[in-house]
């Protein structure tokens, strides 16, 4: 199952609440042990150098985008 989860502080550690919705659909109780997937988000401006000016318009990044495909 994949779900987002906000982080919290809870006193000198940060920690994510399963909703109940959560807990009952994977069985899970007191002492199961989960294992957590952390996946940052992205800027796919820092993934696709080309686009990282965000006042490039739609045709220029089509351009760009041929530009970098025709290499393969």
């Amino acid at each position: 199952m994949i779900f987002e989860a906000k982080i919290r502080r809870w006193g000198n550690s940060m920690g994510v609440v399963l909703s109940k919705r959560i807990i009952e659909k994977e069985s899970l109780k007191e002492g199961s042990v989960v294992t957590i997937q952390i996946i940052g988000k992205a800027d796919l401006r820092d993934i696709f150098g080309i686009f990282k000016n965000d006042k490039m318009n739609v045709q220029k990044i089509r351009e760009e985008s041929k530009k970098e495909w025709s290499k393969w």
